[in-house]
């Protein structure tokens, strides 16, 4: 996949390098700082703000689960590092250490569930205390951005920032975290996209991720609740390289009712922007204003629930079974005792 580079921002590169290596003086504190920073980088991320955002995680944890039962994911094993100085320490994290305990050597599936979600949840915990742990602050306000696609049926309070929010201090890089999570999902519509620019007052905990990662995105984590305080709206063009149509989520809607499917859509002859064209999305700007700081996720009650949570899908399936494999019997014996009924009354049985 192609990706939307633009120029780096060097000296908020080059400021980050500086925090952390004034934060990180022992081996132990930069092992452990940049083992949270590849595992908020992938997967972990979405767990961890899944618990911190009260939205279930157990379907999630079931589809990594299956990956890693045949074989595990690719992207466990790749890490880079934004800087050289760190690099070494980056590519030297085992990749038993991000990627969930392997499963190929258990026996029963019970065994592995228990032993993938006590996994999980260990590195779940210890990201959330590293987060906070190793966070740098600016003596000046900075400038980052937010990328995001809104779906026309989960539209929502994308001011509201709660749990870990990832930003960028690149513009291009929230562009193409915009797009490249929805670029499946055609047709992708203009108006559903929205870049917040946020400004960050000076002294406000943050978190990096160019430590160590699966990609480095110039990435900024919020650790705080709080919301953006919009000031103004503007709109921000730029070249896209997936095709987009340039209508509304009500006139995508309409089309779908009248013509039964996006196949056959005509609203002003398709209104298509294709790849190397330039688009204009939205973009909204605010002042960013703590609310509290992160409460706790309560991770051994989630675990509890999790660990019961695929023993209770199992025996609803098995009940599940069970009640057709009855009830195809039922039907079984009630035809044969009709056909015995029929040959003693002289009568043919019917054929079925």
């Amino acid at each position: 996949m192609k990706r939307l580079l633009g120029k780096r921002k060097e000296g908020m590169g080059e400021t980050i390098y500086e925090k952390y290596a004034e934060l990180l003086t022992s081996v132990s504190d930069k092992n452990a700082c940049l083992l949270a920073s590849r595992l908020y980088s992938y997967h972990y991320d979405t767990l961890l703000n899944g618990l911190l955002r009260f939205r279930p995680i157990n379907e999630k944890l079931a589809r990594y689960f299956k990956e890693e039962k045949e074989g595990g994911h690719a992207s466990w094993f790749s890490s880079e590092s934004g800087y050289p100085q760190f690099n070494e320490v980056c590519k030297g994290i085992r990749e038993d250490r991000v990627a969930p305990i392997s499963l190929r050597d258990s026996t029963s599936t019970s065994e592995q569930w228990t032993q993938f979600v006590n996994g999980m949840y260990d590195r779940l915990q210890y990201l959330y205390e590293s987060l906070l742990k190793y966070r740098i602050t600016f003596e000046e306000p900075i400038v980052v951005y937010r990328g995001l696609y809104l779906e026309p049926e989960n539209q929502y309070d994308f001011t509201s920032l709660t749990g870990f929010s990832s930003t960028s201090y690149s513009i291009n890089e929230a562009i193409h975290i915009m797009m490249s999570d929805y670029e499946k999902q055609q047709p992708l519509l203009m108006d559903n996209f929205v870049l917040l620019e946020i400004k960050i007052p000076p002294r406000t905990p943050l978190f990096s991720t160019n430590l160590c990662a699966l990609q480095v995105e110039d990435e900024i984590v919020l650790t705080e609740d709080a919301r953006v305080e919009v000031e103004k709206e503007t709109t921000h063009t730029f070249k896209t390289w997936i095709d987009c149509y340039k209508i509304t989520a009500g006139e995508l809607m309409d089309s779908e009712v009248k013509t039964g499917g996006i196949e056959d859509m005509n609203i002003a002859r398709r209104a298509l922007v294709k790849a190397g064209e330039k688009i204009t999305v939205r973009m909204i700007s605010g002042q960013y204003q703590k609310l509290a700081d992160l409460k706790r996720p309560n991770f051994h009650k989630y675990r509890k629930e999790s660990l019961r949570w695929v023993v209770e899908a199992d025996d609803t399936e098995r009940k599940t079974k069970r009640k057709r494999k009855k009830k195809r019997k039922g039907k079984s014996q009630r035809r044969k005792r009709s056909s015995k009924s029929k040959r003693k009354s002289g009568r043919k049985p019917r054929k079925r």
